[in-house]
C-alpha cells in the first residue's frame, strides 16, 4: 500500500528535521568526550605506529597495547605511521579528521553516482552522521570511514570506465581482508581481466611495502592470527552484526553454532554471487551491485565489529536515492523496514542498554535477499516486455 499525498508531504516535512536533530545530538555528545577516543581503539593504532618509528617492527603482533592486539596485515601499519610523531591525543584528534574527510570523499562520490535532488541528499548524509555506526567509530579512535572511501572510490571509477584503476584502488580494502577479500573473486567469476590486474598491482605494491619490516613480520602475524577466533568469543556479540553473531546470542556449543552460521552464510554468499552473474555491469546496475556485496560481507563476514556497519552508508543511500531502480514497490519498502530496523536495534544496543543479543544481522539479511530478489530477471507474462511488467516505487 503506497502512502498517501498527504502523507507523503507529511513525511517530506518533518524527517529532515528529525534526522538534523538526532545528528546534531549525538555530534555534540562526542564532542564534550572527544579527547577520551584516544584511550580506547585508537591506543593500539597509535602504539604500533610508535612501534614502527622506533625500528621495533618485530614487536608490533601481537603489540604492547594491554587487551588490543594489532591483528591487521603488516602493510596496514603504513596509514598509521605518520600519526606515530604526535601525541596519543594529537594523533587521534588528526586520525579522526582523515575519517571526517574520507566520509566527505565518499559521500561527494556518491552524490556523482547517484544523482538526487541536494535536498534529499542532504537528509540521507544526515542520517548517516547520526547513526550508531558513525559516532561509534569517532568515539573510539576507529578507521571505517577509509573503507567506505576505498569502495566509494573503486565504485565511481568503475562506473567511468577506468577499470585498472578501480581494481588497484579496492586492493586497499585488503588492509582488512574480511571486507576485501570477495572483490578478486568477484572480477574472476565476471572475468573482469583489467580489474583483476588493476587489483593484483596493488596487492603487489602492499607486500613490496613490507620488506623493509624484516623477513620474520608475516610469521608473526600468522602466528598472532591463530588467537583471532578466541578474541571473537570474548567480544560481546551485541558489538557485532553479523549472522554468526546472531547464531551466538543464542548457541554456545561451538559445532551446532560452525553448522548455523555456514547454512546461513553460504546461502547469502551463493545468491550474491549469482546476482553478478546474471546482472549487466552498466554504470546504472553497480551501485545497486556493490551495495548488495557490502550486505554479504557485513552480514556473511566471521566478525565484524559495530564501527564497521558505517559501510551500509552505500547500499542505504543506494535505496534511499534510487527508489527508481526498484522493481517491486513492495520489495523497495521491505529493504526500508530492514534498514530502519537494523539502525534502532543498533542505537538500542550499543547507546541505551550496552548490552544484549545480535539481532542486526538477521535484519540485515532480510535486507539482502530483498535486494537479491528485486535485482532478479523479471517473470513476464506471454505478450509482455518487461518494461511494461516493471513496477515502480
Amino acid at each position: 500500500m503506497i502512502a498517501s499525498p498527504r502523507v507523503q508531504k507529511s513525511r517530506a516535512r518533518w524527517f529532515p528535521w528529525l534526522a538534523l536533530s538526532n545528528a546534531a545530538l549525538w555530534t555534540l555528545l562526542w564532542l564534550r568526550q572527544a579527547t577520551d577516543g584516544a584511550q580506547r581503539d585508537w591506543r593500539h593504532f597509535h602504539d604500533t605506529a610508535r612501534l614502527i618509528l622506533a625500528g621495533r617492527a618485530n614487536e608490533i603482533y601481537p603489540g604492547h597495547t594491554p587487551g588490543l592486539p594489532f591483528l591487521h596485515p603488516p602493510y596496514a601499519v603504513w596509514p598509521f605511521v605518520p600519526f606515530g610523531w604526535l601525541s596519543r591525543t594529537g594523533g587521534y584528534l588528526a586520525c579522526t579528521l582523515s575519517t571526517v574527510l574520507a566520509l566527505a570523499g565518499a559521500l561527494w562520490l556518491l552524490r556523482r553516482a547517484l544523482p538526487a535532488d541536494r535536498k534529499r541528499f542532504a537528509v540521507g548524509v544526515l542520517v548517516i552522521l547520526g547513526s550508531a555506526s558513525w559516532t561509534a567509530m569517532l568515539a573510539l579512535g576507529q578507521v571505517s570511514a577509509w573503507y567506505l572511501l576505498i569502495l566509494c572510490a573503486c565504485l565511481s571509477l568503475w562506473m567511468r570506465g577506468e577499470r585498472g584503476w578501480a581494481g588497484a584502488v579496492v586492493s586497499l580494502l585488503m588492509l582488512k581482508p574480511n571486507l576485501g577479500v570477495v572483490f578478486p573473486m568477484i572480477f574472476l567469476a565476471r572475468r573482469q581481466w583489467r580489474l583483476l590486474g588493476g587489483w593484483l598491482a596493488g596487492m603487489l605494491l602492499l607486500l613490496g611495502s613490507t620488506l623493509p619490516l624484516g623477513p620474520g613480520v608475516w610469521g608473526h602475524y600468522f602466528e598472532s592470527m591463530r588467537a583471532v577466533s578466541g578474541l571473537i568469543d570474548r567480544i560481546p556479540v551485541w558489538k557485532q552484526h553479523t549472522m554468526l553473531a546472531f547464531w551466538r546470542s543464542f548457541v554456545h556449543a561451538p559445532r551446532v553454532l560452525g553448522i548455523l552460521w555456514l547454512a546461513s552464510a553460504i546461502p547469502l554468499a551463493a545468491a550474491t554471487a549469482w546476482t553478478w552473474l546474471r546482472s549487466d555491469l552498466s554504470a546504472q546496475s553497480l551501485p545497486r551491485l556493490f551495495g548488495v556485496t557490502v550486505l554479504m560481507i557485513v552480514t556473511c563476514s566471521p566478525y565484524l565489529h559495530h564501527y564497521d556497519a558505517l559501510l551500509l552508508a552505500l547500499p542505504g543511500l543506494v535505496w534511499y536515492l534510487g527508489r527508481e531502480r526498484y522493481r517491486s514497490a513492495t520489495l523497495h519498502r521491505l529493504c526500508g523496514a530492514a534498514l530502519l530496523a537494523a539502525y534502532l536495534i543498533q542505537y538500542a544496543s550499543l547507546w541505551l542498554l550496552d548490552r544484549g543479543w545480535s539481532l542486526v544481522g538477521p535484519a540485515l539479511a532480510v535486507w539482502l535477499v530483498a535486494e537479491i530478489l528485486d535485482l532478479a530477471p523479471p517473470l513476464t507474462a506471454p505478450g509482455q516486455t518487461g518494461s511494461t511488467a516493471r513496477l515502480r516505487a
